[in-house]
């Protein structure tokens, strides 16, 4: 669709109320009429290589070329040229679409004080890329987006250098924001004074739906034992419904929740 609609903005006629509408199914007789030079819009047609070839053997329009077939186009042209020549006279064009603009990002930028030397040390970087890891998740948060690639830009006085790292899946915690900007920052390990910081999230989406709490879904349990429920009624019935919980409803213990932060920090 792409491709007839690129063809039938430059074969209608310029004007206000000028319009071309092609249905479903009617491509392969729209293009038949127009001539190869509709092919430059591909990026394949070439003036002096195959529309030269095409022309010397009386192929002039888009139907002529539609009616060679498939074989005789791999033979003269080769198989990718070949392919895609028989593709797009009839209509098919099916390289990716490429964005009209660049690829939506989060910059975030930060210079020390003129008047003080730049950053060399670990422990005021860390402070440094946490603030500029609260800044993006909020953003993030604002926006209702994770990434996918987060990229850090360190500038010296002489040059700059930048490394990225790819998430398995849109994030926008801080904690782990914080924790990839760390591995980033061990990557470069800096010998000089860094003057500026540069801090990116690239290949934004929609972020990973959770499930709320208010909204817990019952975790699937075994049958109770015989008589169990008639034992317990007395307790829910004078303590309140939730005295008594699952293993899995429990707080999580303090060895737990060391290795959730841990297992976060690792990403």
């Amino acid at each position: 669709a792409r491709r007839v609609a690129a063809s039938a903005i430059g074969f209608i006629p310029a004007g206000p109320s000028s319009l071309e509408v092609v249905p479903p199914g009617q491509e392969t007789a729209f293009a038949a009429s127009l001539p190869l030079h509709f092919l430059a819009e591909s990026g394949l047609y070439d003036p002096l290589g195959i529309g030269g070839r095409l022309a010397a053997m009386g192929i002039r329009h888009l139907g002529e070329l539609t009616a060679v077939p498939k074989d005789a186009l791999l033979a003269w042209f080769g198989a990718a040229a070949g392919t895609r020549l028989h593709e797009l006279a009839r209509g098919w064009d099916p390289t990716p679409v490429k964005p009209l603009y660049p690829p939506d990002r989060i910059s975030l930028l930060h210079r020390p004080d003129p008047a003080q030397p730049g950053y060399t040390g670990s422990a005021e970087m860390e402070e440094v890329l946490a603030g500029l890891c609260t800044s993006l998740a909020g953003i993030l948060a604002d926006r209702g987006l994770g990434l996918r690639r987060l990229s850090l830009n360190l500038v010296f006085r002489h040059c700059s250098r930048q490394e990225s790292l790819v998430l398995p899946h849109p994030v926008s915690e801080r904690m782990v924001l914080t924790a990839a900007c760390r591995r980033l920052w061990q990557r470069l390990k800096p010998q000089e004074e860094v003057l500026e910081i540069v801090l990116q999230g690239w290949d934004l989406a929609p972020r990973k739906a959770t499930q709320l709490d208010l909204y817990r879904p019952i975790p699937s349990q075994p049958a109770a034992a015989p008589g169990l429920e008639a034992a317990l009624y007395p307790l829910r019935a004078r303590f309140g419904p939730s005295v008594l919980r699952t293993a899995a409803e429990l707080p999580l213990t303090r060895r737990e929740r060391v290795r959730e932060m841990w297992e976060r920090e690792c990403l």
